[in-house]
């Protein structure tokens, strides 16, 4: 018989909802004499050239205003312009052109890194961002013919403590979830457990997860069996899966493993939607890259203050 599950309620309303007030502060954007008018930066190109204008702290400042407000690249100009005429100021703001161009060579740093020498529990997944394709509504009430629909595949890696996102990639949706994690982990997972859903349930994800010395815990099929190994030793990599699906079962190993944890990856999910949308504006790859990584730096600064308290 299944143990049974207690139920928890969340016990910090108080600092959740004044935390979820605190998200409007990321919208505000200070522009400074230094950032605007004195930014000195490597000249572009390797034969020298015109220096550039803008610094990539006001470029990345800008982007990241665009992601929250879900704005076009005319209308963040509009928003910078206007911004700087409230203050008063004579300071020239970059014009959609130029945001445009140098999105693409941007490099954004999440600024969340693993403690070394401590375990961690890892939780990866991923969800798609749509590129082109019709609305949830139109296909619901008239259909479509998938012809121009199209979409992103985001993976990342959520560290449980923290509630961060450590890692980040993103592919076609033609990539398959399993083919992602390897470059998502880290070198030296020391005792980490990773946790994923079926996707990740197989059996060279186990020995590499095994071989940077964490403990990979998805949930196995319904048809599950024990995995035997291709000699006649046991496997370390299979042991945390096999010894615990003999003895108890798929259903009770479920419950007792606590392979659970990792629905917190998913409401990571539905926060970086519910903030940032749920569609790329970018249409090039690489430029997608860097508002996917603006994104996840955004959700990376909420993380802490909105967590929930469960008792």
């Amino acid at each position: 018989m299944a143990a049974k599950v207690e139920a928890k309620r969340t016990r910090n309303w108080k600092e959740l909802d004044a935390a979820h007030r605190r998200r409007g502060e990321l919208v505000t954007v200070i522009f400074s004499q230094d950032a605007s008018t004195q930014g000195e930066l490597k000249a572009v190109g390797k034969k020298g050239g015109r220096k550039q204008r803008y610094p990539d702290t006001l470029i990345e400042a800008l982007l990241t205003v665009k992601v929250v407000l879900r704005l076009s690249l005319r209308a963040l100009e509009g928003f910078a312009a206007g911004m700087v005429t409230l203050t008063g100021a004579s300071w020239s703001v970059p014009d959609y052109t130029t945001l445009c161009r140098r999105e693409r060579h941007l490099s954004v740093d999440i600024a969340t890194k693993l403690s070394s020498n401590k375990r961690h529990i890892l939780m990866v997944d991923s969800t798609g961002l749509k590129v082109f394709g019709e609305g949830e509504w139109k296909v619901r009430q008239h259909g479509t013919d998938g012809k121009r629909r199209t979409w992103r595949k985001i993976h990342l890696l959520v560290d449980r403590e923290s509630g961060h996102v450590t890692a980040v990639e993103v592919t076609p949706n033609n990539v398959a979830d399993c083919a992602v994690l390897p470059a998502l982990l880290p070198s030296d997972l020391c005792n980490t457990l990773v946790l994923g859903d079926g996707a990740y349930h197989t059996k060279k994800l186990h020995r590499d997860v095994h071989a940077k010395g964490g403990v990979l815990l998805s949930p196995p099929p319904v048809n599950a069996t024990v995995w035997r190994p291709y000699h006649c030793k046991a496997e370390p990599a299979f042991a945390f899966r096999n010894a615990p699906l003999q003895r108890l079962g798929r259903t009770e190993w479920k419950i007792q493993s606590g392979c659970a944890k990792r629905s917190y990856v998913e409401a990571m999910m539905h926060r970086l939607k519910s903030i940032t949308g749920d569609k790329l504006s970018a249409r090039t790859m690489d430029r997608q890259v860097v508002e996917v990584r603006l994104r996840v730096k955004v959700l990376n600064a909420t993380a802490t203050s909105t967590m929930k308290v469960a008792v």
